[in-house]
């Protein structure tokens, strides 16, 4: 440290030549040192030389730095209730924002809290808010049962196929006229919805992508499901 004195004293070691010269244990001398070097310095009846280098350590500089951590609530958890009878799916409680879950998959296109079942598996929402923060509701296992999703009487509409899947034959009972028809990608995405006006009617499908389909014919409380595939 500059400014401080430094005093060097000097004993003869024990076992060595100086021991014949000094004795036992003889303290020799000392000198205070001065900053910068010594040559044949005086130190009792001793001399010593000695070259003292000064480095200057600058402190290591530190940074304090303050940040803001908004943390937000995570919204409530969403319920999920089953309406078998009209084959759909009813969140509540839930935020500003839904996404509806197939299988540990989102449903493309499905963010609102009614949901069509169109085919057994396993389904969960999950509610966003406005902060981005979301809650998963429970997963629920939906079988679907051919049972619940027919009409009660045996009026049931036929869809035929043809061969190049160009068009869609729908043979509709009298009891089924001005149902409202739906058309579903097994992915849980609506491709196209109308009313059924007479027995028979002829559909285009040409823009159809290879898949599997499902068509809902829903009158009243009734309500009935049919699938087709489509290969390209």
């Amino acid at each position: 440290e500059l400014g401080q004195d430094y005093i060097i004293e000097i004993w003869e070691a024990d076992q060595s030549i100086g021991e014949s010269y000094f004795g036992a244990d003889d303290y020799i001398g000392n000198h205070t040192i001065n900053i910068g070097s010594c040559n044949a310095c005086v130190a009792g009846n001793a001399q010593i030389a000695y070259q003292i280098s000064i480095e200057n350590i600058n402190p290591v500089p530190s940074f304090i730095e303050l940040d803001t951590l908004i943390l937000y609530e995570s919204p409530s958890t969403p319920l999920i209730e089953n309406d078998s009878l009209q084959g759909q799916l009813f969140a509540s409680n839930t935020s500003a924002y839904t996404q509806w879950y197939f299988n540990g998959a989102p449903l493309i296109g499905q963010n609102s809290t009614l949901l069509p079942v169109i085919q057994s598996g396993y389904y969960h929402l999950l509610s966003i808010n406005e902060q981005g923060c979301f809650q998963s509701s429970d997963t629920l296992f939906i079988e679907l049962n051919a049972a619940h999703i027919q009409a009660v009487n045996e009026d049931f509409f036929q869809l035929i196929l043809d061969p190049n899947a160009q068009t869609l034959r729908f043979e509709i009972p009298a009891a089924l006229i001005g149902a409202d028809i739906s058309l579903w990608h097994l992915d849980g995405r609506m491709i196209n919805t109308w009313k059924s006006e007479q027995k028979k009617e002829i559909h285009s499908i040409a823009g159809l992508s290879q898949g599997i389909y499902i068509v809902h014919c829903t009158q009243g409380n009734q309500k009935q499901a049919q699938r087709f595939v489509v290969r390209r």
